[in-house]
């Protein structure tokens, strides 16, 4: 594959919207580099000289040449690489040509994000139970949703990984290992979400999902379980104290 455009992805390993900037760079076989940006000491000048909102993702595109462009938003930029590179050579559509499947693709990533962020980081952070639970639904819900577009999958979408599974694994794998590590309050209403995953009906098709996306090498390039369990545990603790 050619590649016709220099990349430079601002990203940072803790952040699950950076994440998906990487996989989608992954899947299409780009050749890019990274600066890894601490998002608790920020350089002084990336404000100014690469997001106004100073915020990760960006992209640069092109950075050392006169029409250089930056490319903040985590599902801009996978739309975007979806479009750069030609599937025919990577082997992968990303993102669908069809206007209804992209429609549909952008809302299930919208809908997920309703029905699991809030209750998730409320249920890591501030040890709501109450949270816990409504997030444990809220996946529940999600199963329906990809049931209702792929029975067997393995994907939200069938047998292609995908704008959707690109737009909502960093977030579930993040709730997967915060529920691994036992860093979620306990509940008597539902067991910890790993284990649900393993024995729970209901969440079946969730589970088949989630064996074919850790599975692929983009994600398991690009996720870091341990620095993922460092930063919750440290966020956790500082909530707690701001709490007494």
């Amino acid at each position: 594959m050619s590649q016709s455009h220099d990349l430079l992805l601002y990203t940072a390993k803790v952040c699950p919207y950076a994440h998906r900037t990487e996989l989608a760079l992954e899947e299409s076989g780009a050749k890019y580099d990274t600066f890894q940006v601490d998002l608790a000491n920020k350089p002084e000048w990336y404000a100014e000289k690469v997001n106004k909102a100073s915020k990760v993702p960006t992209l640069v595109v092109d950075d050392k040449k006169p029409d250089q462009f930056n490319l903040p938003e985590s599902m801009v930029i996978v739309e975007f690489v979806s479009d750069l590179f030609d599937p025919v050579s990577t082997g992968n559509t990303i993102h669908s040509k069809d206007p209804k499947v992209r429609a549909d693709s952008r809302y299930i990533v919208e809908r997920f994000a309703q029905l699991v962020v809030g209750s998730y980081m409320s249920a890591a952070l501030k040890q709501d139970v109450v949270a816990f639970n409504e997030l444990v639904q809220g996946l529940r819900t999600f199963n329906e949703l990809i049931l209702e577009r792929s029975s067997q999958g393995p994907f939200i979408k069938g047998d292609k990984f995908t704008f959707a599974d690109i737009g909502i694994a960093p977030i579930f794998g993040r709730i997967l290992t915060v529920s691994k590590t036992n860093l979620f309050p306990s509940s008597a209403d539902a067991a910890p979400i790993h284990e649900l995953l393993e024995k729970d009906a209901s969440l079946a098709r969730v589970k088949t999902w989630w064996e074919a996306v850790s599975a692929r090498p983009s994600w398991q390039k690009t996720y870091d379980e341990k620095l993922i369990v460092d930063m919750f545990t440290k966020r956790i603790q500082g909530a707690q104290q701001q709490a007494k």
